[in-house]
Parts: structure tokens; sequence; C-alpha cells
């Protein structure tokens, strides 16, 4: 094998995956799975290499199918020379530790043949000779589009590294494209604008005259016209109470005249606790800039007070964004559910979002395993737990080998309302003590999946693919939207690639089309009809293998994917949720971290207000004004869900 022939396969081939660091071989050949052996200066720095630096770093190496024989750099030191010499530079992270030397056995043929189509076509060379002209050409036109993706992979694994050592990647700069024609581009401006049917409530008219001393004589009066100007005032409003005190000798009690509603509780008014929940949740406006901004309009106020305003004052918002919730998951029996991350008192974290086309919850926590998915969708910190035979059929299916079922089976039909009553009982049962925790893990998946499912009105649950969010309800519907977005995201280089995939997407979004006109007007023969053209749609036979590869992944989802032709009602794509997550994200962005765990829920609870509010079609402001003022005039959310 030459040097060169080395480096493309070490661009090309093979993916180390991190902690194992084993090596998988593409295509439908067998996995072969081996240790690599890395000799580190320092406990720190296997934690830091094994942590950081490998988990994104992809390698592929060639394998020999008829031999498959290793050998060592120690048997070749020209190679290991080259490896040196090109891959020092990647490897080399001066934050804890000097140095790594990393040894990686190669599994190479032994013949003198280049084997760079062996290891991800899986064909011999026999095979090769075999083929057609067609055929070799289509092979080549797919080394090619491999070798594109694994150059780009490289450069952003490039990037990633000297970000992890302080310095800057490469700029992304859009590329470029055609001038549009001004009158095409003044078209699309105009196309897009409409005028919004609201009407503007006035709330004072004022009747202007005329000068009499610019008049001429001869002047005659020919009515009025009206313009209708908006504007906003605002001012402080320092009121002074008087409050009448009356002492009773015979009680030795003081009766005292009540403060207006909104007025109690606080040394500042309803009309400031107003504005500071709307411009630093609706408004993004971070707590620094609202005291900067009170304080110039003459409030005496100190950013702590502005924070126990917007953190401690959320104490009847929290019960009726929970009773929103609660209305939301009894109107509709499916949830949405997405995740993003969070920064929690310095600390890694995650934000999951559930909601349905009512309501819409936030909840940030330190993780975003199965147990905390279920909170965020139960809408509460205290789960319960049940053994029955769907928990016994959860553990079989994750740890079929063990005998974890038939230990579960003593507590069946047992219901635990609180997590220490069933840490106690269950968890701590001693035929359980011996297990791993990993398998623990599964125990309190399933009884708690199992109370879940009993207990709360939710049967479907519409996400993207992650895997936390599978097995929670008993019905689940991929989105379609995440299914294309795969897809699309391939970008060949080859005419005869960019013609195929243009065709697939041309059917895989007239299949999604028939879908929604299917939820319109659902029949038994357009089901039957539409589960058969699944199969036709996605047939990975289209000869551009990384296209192909894709829609196996599709068809192993095809149940998942056609929920909606059992249940119409299912929304086809988690777009909703995607939407509500945004709000979180620039929330982040703009103030980066929560400092505590009250500051997070307290953002957790407006936000879902708020977004509840947006899907109900209530002005969220109004909304403020009315309960901190406390009119009365804006019904309680859950009624408002209900009604409809």
């Amino acid at each position: 094998m030459e040097v060169g022939d080395f480096l493309d396969l070490f661009l090309e081939l093979l993916i180390v995956r991190a902690p194992k660091l084993s090596v998988l071989e593409m295509g439908d050949r067998n996995i072969q799975r081996f240790r690599l052996p890395v000799l580190f200066p320092s406990q720190i720095g296997r934690r830091m290499f094994l942590g950081r630096i490998f988990p994104a770093l992809a390698i592929r190496m060639a394998a020999d199918a008829g031999h498959g024989r290793q050998r060592s750099f120690d048997e070749r030191p020209d190679l290991r020379q080259r490896f040196d010499q090109l891959f020092l530079f990647y490897l080399k992270i001066s934050l804890d530790f000097y140095h790594l030397v990393l040894y990686i056995y190669i599994v190479e043929r032994t013949s003198s043949t280049p084997a760079l189509a062996t290891p991800i076509l899986g064909f011999s060379r026999e095979t090769l000779q075999g083929l057609d002209r067609e055929s070799l050409i289509q092979i080549v036109l797919n080394l090619q589009e491999e070798l594109h993706e694994q150059r780009l992979l490289v450069q952003d694994l490039k990037d990633e590294l000297r970000l992890l050592r302080g310095e800057k990647g490469r700029p992304q700069i859009k590329p470029a494209v055609p001038d549009e024609p001004a009158e095409e581009r003044t078209k699309r401006r105009a196309s897009r604008w409409h005028k919004s049917g609201k009407t503007i409530a006035v709330t004072r008219r004022v009747r202007l005259a005329v000068d009499p001393r610019i008049l001429p004589q001869d002047a005659v009066f020919k009515g009025t016209r009206k313009i209708l100007i908006q504007d906003i005032q605002i001012v402080t409003d320092n009121v002074e109470f008087e409050i009448e005190r009356y002492y009773s000798s015979s009680e030795k009690k003081t009766y005292e005249a009540s403060l207006p509603p909104g007025y109690d509780g606080s040394f500042f008014g309803p009309g400031i606790r107003q504005i500071i929940l709307a411009l630093h949740y609706q408004g993004r406006m971070p707590q620094k800039l609202l005291q900067t901004l009170l304080s110039g309009m003459g409030v005496l106020i100190s950013e702590g007070e502005i924070s126990a305003l917007v953190v401690l004052k959320s104490g009847g918002f929290a019960e009726e964004q929970a009773a929103a919730r609660q209305a939301g998951t009894t109107k509709h029996d499916y949830q949405h559910i997405d995740d993003t991350g969070a920064r929690l008192a310095g600390k890694n974290g995650a934000t999951i979002v559930t909601g349905n086309e009512r309501f819409v919850a936030y909840r940030t926590g330190f993780h975003k395993d199965r147990l905390s998915a279920l909170k965020a969708l139960c809408g509460t910190d205290a789960l319960a737990y049940r053994i029955d035979e769907e928990a016994l059929a959860y553990v079989r299916q994750k740890l079929p080998t063990t005998t974890l079922d038939v230990i579960l089976g003593k507590f069946k039909n047992q219901i635990f309302p609180t997590e220490s009553e069933f840490e106690t009982t269950v968890m701590r049962h001693p035929d359980l003590l011996r297990f791993r925790p990993s398998a623990l893990r599964y125990v309190r998946e399933a009884a708690a999946i199992a109370a879940f499912r009993a207990q709360d009105s939710t049967r479907r649950l519409v996400c993207d693919d992650a895997g936390q969010f599978k097995g929670l309800t008993k019905f689940l519907q991929l989105c379609w939207v995440h299914a294309g977005r795969h897809v699309e995201d391939l970008d060949p280089r080859s005419p005869d690639f960019r013609g195929i995939l243009d065709r697939f997407l041309d059917s895989l979004w007239g299949y999604f089309d028939k879908l929604k006109a299917y939820k319109l007007a659902p029949t038994k023969r357009a089901k039957k009809t539409l589960f058969r053209e699944f199969d036709k749609v996605f047939k990975p036979d289209t000869g551009y293998y990384a296209l192909d590869r894709r829609i196996k992944k599709v068809l192993g989802q095809k149940t998942e994917l056609l929920t909606v032709l059992d249940f119409p009602t299912t929304p086809l794509h988690n777009n909703p949720c995607e939407l509500d997550v945004r709000e979180k994200v620039v929330q982040r962005k703009i103030r980066n971290c929560h400092r505590s765990l009250a500051g997070a829920k307290a953002s957790d609870i407006f936000l879902g207000l708020m977004g509840t509010c947006r899907k109900n079609k209530i002005s969220f402001w109004d909304y403020l004004k009315d309960r901190v003022y406390k009119t009365g005039s804006i019904p309680e959310l859950k009624e408002i869900i209900l009604a409809d």
C-alpha cells in the first residue's frame, strides 16, 4: 500500500467511535470491531481524548474481507512517519496535557492493488472485473461523492479542533447567487406584503381649526378630513396612599383600608410589574437594560428588585400555566415534543418543550433522558411508577438476556405514587442490587412509562427521531419534515445524481401532499393505497448510494411515519414545536445562562404563558395587564382552551 492510498483510506473509509474506539465497516458487510491501544501520559489526558477530541474526529480505514489480518504501525515505519507528520497537528492539544501518542491498528490488504472501493461497496477484485463499463462508472461517481463528503467532514473537524485551541475556524461565507432583476424583486416584495385587517381603537378625538387670520375673504368651508395617528405615552404614576386606620380597644385589633387591586404585596405598582414582565420575556430585554430604562424614566429601582419581580412573583402564574397544560392535554390526545441545550447555574443542561395547538410548556433541567421527557409531558417533577405487563415487556425488549423481568414480576400490578416509595420497595430489593446501574435505568423507565400511559390522556407523540422520545407513548408520529431534511442535505456534484435526487424529492413531497389530503378526507381505500405506495416511493435502488442509505433509514421508520393513517388528526410534522423552541434559543443567546433553578423555572412559566396566549389568539400584553391589575376581564386560560 502506498502512502497516498493510505491517506485516501484514512480520509474516506472507517469511523472511530468513542469511547470504545471501535472500527465499523460500511456497506452490507458484517461489522468488525477491534480495540485501539492508545497510550496517554495521564488520566486527565485520557478523559480529554475520549470526551472531547475523538468523538468529533471521523476516521475510516481499509479492511480485507478475505484475510482480515491486522498490521500495526511498527510493521510499516513509512506509514507511521507520514501519519505523525500529517496528524500530530490535530492531536497536540495543550490544555492540561502536553502530548498524545496514538497507535492505531490498520486493517490492510495483503495484495499490492489499491483497496479504495472494497470497504465502501463490498466488492472484491473479481467482482469488479466482471462489471460492465456503466456499472464501473456508477461506482466511480459514488466514490467521488463519498470523497467529497469526507473532505467536507475533515474540514469541519479541523475547524472544531482550532476552536478547541482558541483559534478561529474557516469563516462561513454563503455562496454567491445571481442578481435578481429589479422588476422581479419588486414583484416578489409586493406579493409578500398585505395590509392587516385589524382596526385601530381611537382613544380620543381632536378637531383642528384653521386660523381665520390666514384665510382669504372668499374662503368657503368644505367639511373636514380625518387622519389617525398612533402614539403611546409612558409616564410615571407615583401614588401616595393615605390609609385610614381604626383601633378597637375591646378586640385589641387595628383595622385598615385595603389597597386597590394590583397594588398590594409590593412597593411597585401593577404598571411597573406589567412593563417589566412584558419587556423581559416578550421584548427579550435583560434585567440590566430594564434597570437602565426604568431609571431613566424616573423609577427608583435596582437590578435585585427587578429580579425579584421577575422570579419571585410568579406563583399565581405557575398555577395557571399548569392548569392550561392540563386543559390542553385533555382537549387533544397528542403532544409535540422537542429539546434544545441550556446553561443552568454554570452547567450544561437542556430545555424540553411540549405542547399542541392549544398550549406550550417548557421545562429546563440538567438532563434530557427519557425520565426528563416524561416529567415534561406530565408537567411535574414527581413521577408515579407502575409495574404491569407493559413495564415487563419494556424490560424484556431492552434487556432480553437478563432475568430482570422475572424479578419484577413479584411486584406486578403494583402502583407507587412517589419516587421514594418506588426506590425503597423495588430498586433496593436484594435481587436487584446485583445488576448494573445501566440495567436498572431501564427498570425506572419501564415503571414510569407504564404509569404515564395509565394516567395521562396523551396517546400519541409527534417528534423527530431522537432516541429519548421513543417508547414514551403507545403511538409515535415521526416528523416528515425531518425525514425530508436528511435527504435535502445531500449535495451531489454529479449531474446524474442531482437528477436522481430531484426526482426522488418530487416523489417524496408529492406523497407528503397526498397524506395532507388524506387528513382532510380519510377513507379506508385511501389508507390502503397510501400504505402500499410508501414502499414504491422509498425504494433504495436509485444507484446513488448516499441517497439509498437515507432511504433505507426511512424504510425502517415506516410504522412511525404512517401513524397518521390510523389517526388522521395527528400532525405530520413537528414544526409548531420547533417554533416554540426557537423562542428559548433566542433567549439563551441573549442571556447565555440561568443563574438559578428559580430563574429557569420563572422563564419556563412566562414563556409557556406567552406561547399559550399566542396559540389562543390572546394579546400577552393584555393578559399581563389583566392579571397584575386583577380586573378579571380575560378568563382563565384553561377555560378558554376547553370552551372551544
